[in-house]
């Protein structure tokens, strides 16, 4: 296990989304690399507030608005840490299916 100020120079908020969000690791795989626990990387990004349920099939304008920001703001970070975005027709197909599902669920 590495001393606390090292480990604090090492897991800043940029290096825990690279992993966490966009190499899709698990908090096991990132304190394995790191040499420290599990439970150390899930405190790490409560403290930066990461959550990949934010960014999992939400527009960049919903992103934007549960973490306080625009939607611009949320595409330079898609595009800074090079993660695809849904293409149109893969939104409006989940608009669809969404709009489908309420439908049948409220009518009930």
């Amino acid at each position: 296990m590495k001393n606390r100020k090292k480990l604090r120079s090492i897991l800043t908020n940029q290096y825990l989304i690279k992993q966490y969000i966009k190499n899709n690791k698990t908090y096991v795989q990132i304190a394995k690399e790191i040499g420290c626990s599990y439970e150390t990387i899930r405190r790490y990004l409560n403290k930066y507030n990461i959550k990949k349920h934010i960014i999992n099939h939400k527009s960049c304008r919903i992103v934007g608005l549960a973490l306080g920001c625009n939607k611009t703001i949320v595409m330079r970070g898609l595009k800074q840490w090079k993660i695809k975005r849904r293409g149109t027709f893969q939104v409006g197909k989940l608009a669809q299916i969404w709009n489908e599902n309420t439908f049948y669920n409220w009518h009930l």
